[in-house]
């Protein structure tokens, strides 16, 4: 079975070209930027634009292009979604004049997967060309956006910076020209669907958990109570933005002050609401840390909050999970919690359901106990389930395997 994977970045450190790789698929990686030799010199952003798994004859890059297009979108002044979209028409450009090359050695046709909002050109050559083309969408669409507005009306900050009518346009016509589009939860199922969008061909496939570390680490000790002296540690790690829900969990903080709870938010983001959490009673802000020092922040805490209104799927919970931490999160993402098992499951977002749910867990003698016991019996879904899944969907789109 042979795929053309395009992406720009890491996105979910390459898991879908590595999840094929792994279940011996043949793969093309089309990408904007891959660290080679030396990379260790690199800043940290483009150093971690590789990945042990996919060899290095796999990818196709455009490392010089890349570097005089970024330096010179920054000499022109390019920001905010002028930058995106300029990056994603750079991407766009050059990755299907790659992919029409590729088709036209291929001895058949061969999937050709791209991420939303820089694959429509990519797609239309593939699909002229007779390839079977998947899409790849990162969230649930407009749907998101609406939320994200509703929500800087509430607060009453500014939503100015939100994507012009061009970027759905574009993405619009993305779905109307793929064959199949990969979701990576209900929750992001239900927003396309509420666009219009083709629901025959939308799949959910789950994200697949990345290891920060070796193996699953060993079972702390999670304390039966938590007192003044021995406090419960609840972790946010991600973004500091609106959409997160972090404004309902700083409420919830300032009501539980006087409650045996330490928050630790880990994450950069919008500069006001760091400012706003770091105000709050018992809120540590830690700003943004690499992605390597984030297993220290996960082995510390006794519990995982993600009170988001909306996320595609939010990898952070997987990283969690693997490390045994129960988790409290909305309903608004891919689902990992089971309520009461391994975690709770927010009613709503809101201070209210925080703030009900830490009591839950305050009042409950070894009940985290238990649920951090429940969460390291659950497996994780790793790269190889991914990898099953997609060759499931090439089959679906009549791609033989490889002999």
């Amino acid at each position: 079975m042979n795929w053309i994977t395009c992406q720009i970045g890491a996105r979910e450190h390459y898991a879908v070209p590595r999840a094929l790789a792994a279940s011996e698929a043949a793969i093309t990686l089309v990408t904007d930027y891959w660290a080679g030799h030396f990379r260790w010199l690199l800043p940290r952003r483009l150093r971690e634009r590789v990945h042990d798994d996919i060899e290095r004859d796999c990818v196709r890059s455009f490392n010089t292009r890349f570097l005089r297009g970024e330096l010179s979108s920054t000499l022109a002044g390019k920001r905010g979604w002028d930058a995106i979209l300029a990056r994603n028409e750079w991407f766009q450009k050059y990755a299907s004049d790659v992919v029409r090359a590729l088709v036209r050695q291929s001895p058949e046709p061969p999937v050709v997967f791209a991420y939303s909002y820089a694959a429509e050109a990519i797609l239309e050559v593939a699909r002229d060309a007779g390839c079977p083309t998947v899409l790849g969408q990162i969230d649930p669409g407009p749907a998101e956006w609406r939320i994200v507005d509703q929500l800087a009306q509430r607060e009453g900050v500014n939503s100015s910076d939100r994507p012009p009518r061009t970027y759905w346009d574009n993405w619009r016509r993305e779905c109307d020209v793929c064959d199949i589009i990969l979701v990576n939860s209900d929750w992001s199922r239900e927003g396309l669907r509420e666009e219009g969008v083709n629901a025959d061909k939308i799949r959910v496939v789950p994200l697949a958990y990345d290891s920060l570390v070796a193996s699953r680490p060993a079972a702390p000790g999670v304390a039966e109570h938590f007192t003044s002296q021995n406090r419960l540690k609840v972790l946010f790690l991600g973004q500091i933005i609106l959409r997160k829900g972090l404004v309902e969990l700083a409420e919830a903080a300032t009501r539980l002050k006087d409650e045996p709870i330490d928050w630790i938010i880990v994450g950069g983001g919008d500069s006001w609401l760091l400012d706003h959490l770091s105000g709050c009673p018992n809120c540590r802000v830690v700003g943004p840390v690499p992605r390597a020092n984030a297993a220290s922040f996960y082995r510390s805490a006794d519990l995982f909050i993600l009170p988001t209104h909306s996320d595609g799927y939010a990898l952070t919970q997987l990283e969690a999970a693997a490390f045994g931490l129960p988790i409290v999160a909305s309903r608004h993402c891919g689902s990992v919690v089971k309520d009461g098992v391994n975690g709770l499951l927010l009613s709503e977002v809101s201070a209210d359901a925080i703030c009900n749910a830490m009591f839950t867990v305050l009042g409950s003698p070894g009940l985290l106990a238990q649920m951090a016991v429940e969460q390291r019996a659950m497996p994780l879904r790793g790269i190889n389930a991914l990898g099953n899944d997609l060759l499931r969907i090439g089959q679906e789109l009549g791609v033989a395997e490889a002999c």
